[in-house]
């Protein structure tokens, strides 16, 4: 039984809420690796072959297309011209660029079959840049690699790409054997769930990318907080809610664009934001408990 990889590997769990955001609850699906001596990390299906994988699923390619790819390859250093091999499509980069906005991650896309390596190719990015890439092809007699920010023919004999790739997570990763029951042979597993989806708040991420990524650009309003600010949610002036506990900690989540409070008690400019909580909350009439829901700007206090 060989290989079927098209997945990305992460070691920082911060990616998987970014992840949700492209397939919403697909982090119940991506399996841990599997060596103990290793570095351990998350195994993220490629969006598109986990929801043809699990009904229910869906995934809009839409959500990570960016409206000028040419200005999404400039700030994220892919080459303008493919790989000798035309390993990668623009999905399979576009995915790698916006999970690294949390954390650096490899992508990784490899076959093979009754043991015989039919290609390899890994790219790793960090901070939503390309900073390695490279593959090979037995069949063709050519491998590639990243050098210069273009992508160059090189000795096939001299490439490992996912090892490579990888010793950009981490050192323990360089020289390793990852084809030997670190990586699952096949990355969606038919769609087998793990866990729970990820409830924690979405990472910070910097205004700059989220022009090339529509998921994190849907019209976050000027002067409202920040995705990531942790923030104390605190009980109403008038009455003994909405909560039960009197004070407790979160974190504004990008789940959804900030919106104006639409009550008619509402304060002037006063928004209604997504908040992950640290802890699971009640609220005042007994509901829950929640881990995340959307609470009024006026019962929110930004930590300093």
């Amino acid at each position: 039984m060989g290989f079927h990889l098209n997945c990305a590997l992460t070691l920082d769990a911060s990616t998987l809420p970014l992840y949700d955001l492209a397939i919403p609850g697909g982090s119940a699906y991506a399996p841990r690796t599997g060596d103990p001596a290793l570095p351990e990390g998350w195994v993220l299906p490629a969006p598109w072959e986990l929801a043809h994988a699990v009904s229910g699923l869906g995934y809009d390619p839409r959500a990570l297309t960016p409206p000028a790819l040419d200005a999404w390859r400039e700030a994220a250093g892919v080459p303008v011209m493919p790989d000798p091999l035309d390993a990668f499509d623009d999905t399979d980069l576009l995915l790698g660029s916006f999970l690294s906005l949390a954390a650096p991650v490899v992508v990784i896309s490899d076959s093979t079959f009754g043991g015989e390596l039919l290609h390899e190719y890994a790219a790793a990015f960090r901070d939503g840049r390309l900073v390695a890439a490279c593959g090979t092809g037995p069949e063709e007699g050519q491998a590639f690699r990243l050098e210069g920010g273009v992508f160059r023919a090189v000795d096939p004999a001299s490439l490992s790409p996912v090892t490579e790739c990888a010793g950009q997570l981490h050192d323990g990763l360089r020289g390793a054997d990852l084809f030997r029951g670190y990586l699952p042979r096949n990355a969606n597993h038919e769609g087998r769930r793990h866990r729970e989806p990820w409830d924690g708040p979405v990472p910070y991420v910097r205004p700059g990318w989220r022009p090339h990524f529509p998921v994190l650009s849907r019209a976050w309003p000027p002067g409202a907080m920040a995705p990531g600010t942790r923030v104390v949610v605190v009980r109403d002036e008038a009455w003994d809610g909405p909560w039960q506990a009197v004070e407790f900690a979160g974190t504004i989540d990008a789940l959804g664009v900030p919106e104006p409070n639409g009550h008619p008690q509402a304060h002037d400019g006063e928004f209604v934001y997504w908040v992950a909580f640290d802890a699971s909350q009640h609220t005042s009439d007994g509901d829950g408990p929640f881990r995340k829901a959307q609470v009024w700007g006026r019962h929110l206090r930004v930590e300093p």
